[in-house]
């Protein structure tokens, strides 16, 4: 995955790439007390405004940071 986001930021400077973590639903963790989980329509909802805010903002000048940590 961060080959991907290299691969952007290196051969395609102008292009915006990012990456959206999607958590497991909570059936999913049922046995798996420490992960975290999110309801389908509260992840739905939340890529549904991720893809509105780009759309909004597309051409905008943006901020160019990075953040987390590879372990």
């Amino acid at each position: 995955m961060y080959q991907n986001l290299y691969f952007i930021d290196s051969e395609f400077p102008n292009t915006i790439g990012g990456f959206i973590h999607i958590p497991f639903l909570p059936d999913q963790v049922v046995t798996k007390a420490k992960e975290p989980s999110m309801s389908l329509a509260h992840i739905t909802k939340a890529l549904e405004l991720a893809i509105e805010t780009l759309v909004e903002f597309k051409g905008k000048d943006d901020i160019k940071t990075v953040g987390g940590q590879i372990h």
